[in-house]
């Protein structure tokens, strides 16, 4: 591109009049850089939080109604929370360890 020239009148063609202060370089997308500026930091740290939580199937509730550990109802609470003993099987069904007979 070739630098600009004084035309008629002594200014610069080619470069609009700007005060002091004001954006060397303007654009349409400002609006939507600026929005980005918070939209960017707020989905990563989203991400985070859903990334690094825990999904919890069992509640604490349960431990209170039914008074037994959670090994009791799942295989491995830790590992495979969706994996049910016979008890939790039934407690999932039924929503409690009334009548539940346990296998001998």
């Amino acid at each position: 591109m070739p630098p600009p020239m004084r035309g008629p009148g002594g200014k610069w063609s080619g470069m609009q009049d700007m005060g002091r202060g004001d954006a060397i370089a303007t654009s349409e997308f400002g609006g939507i850089m600026s929005r980005f500026k918070i939209i960017v930091p707020a989905a990563i740290l989203l991400g985070g939080f859903l990334a690094l939580s825990t999904a919890s199937f069992g509640k604490q509730e349960y431990t209170k109604q039914t008074k037994k550990a959670c090994v009791y109802c799942h295989v491995d609470a830790a590992k495979a929370p969706k994996d049910l003993k016979a008890p939790g099987k039934y407690f999932q069904e039924h929503k409690n360890l009334e009548g539940y007979q346990e296998k001998k």
